[in-house]
């Protein structure tokens, strides 16, 4: 059973997020790279019709991951989709995870959904028009997302990562993964929403 551990709140998480790097490559030797230093970044209300996901698949397994997490904290008054900041929750003697509202980049006067894909696609599926996002304007030109958009209809549920790159999102080129953003920081753990 999933319980909340600690919480941060927006203020915090709204600095913590200004000091994202990109993801750094193994043979990297480029300075760090912090695309949100100078953007405007919003905790915001989001409606579905707004926002473009990035992916193509998500996991059945994470689905059902990201279900029991929204009714274990749902005890305590918790919702996923509906987060002021970052949480950090554990699961019985497990190591903790972090959790933040999605993160939503507009770019090209759209916006696309970064991170949080899992958690988004199990609201939208179960009836939400909204959720809070956290949404991020003015990252420069030359640090664009790592993919391109696609629309809600476009997801597919697969028990495993598809094995062909075309499966999993439109990516930008050969080099999209200099262009991910490292959460690390904030959020520790493996699970992504």
């Amino acid at each position: 059973m999933f319980h909340l551990e600690k919480a941060m709140p927006w203020p915090e998480l709204h600095d913590q997020l200004k000091e994202v790097p990109l993801l750094q490559q193994p043979g990297d030797s480029r300075p760090a790279i912090y695309p949100y230093a100078n953007a405007e970044i919003t905790l915001e209300r989001v409606r579905y019709d707004e926002v473009y996901p990035k992916t193509l698949y998500v996991l059945r397994s994470n689905l059902a991951t990201q279900e029991n997490i929204a009714h274990d904290l749902g005890h305590a008054g918790v919702d996923p989709l509906e987060l002021m900041g970052a949480i950090t929750i554990a699961e019985d003697d497990l190591q903790p995870i972090g959790m933040m509202p999605p993160i939503i980049e507009e770019y090209e006067g759209k916006l696309g959904l970064i991170d949080g894909g899992h958690r988004a696609c199990r609201g939208r599926w179960i009836g939400r028009t909204s959720f809070m996002g956290v949404v991020v304007r003015g990252v420069p030109e030359e640090y664009p997302p790592y993919a391109l958009n696609n629309t809600w209809d476009d997801i597919r549920i697969h028990e495993t990562v598809p094995p062909e790159l075309s499966d999993r999102k439109h990516y930008v080129g050969p080099h999209y993964k200099s262009l991910y953003r490292d959460y690390s920081h904030i959020i520790k753990s493996g699970l992504r929403g």
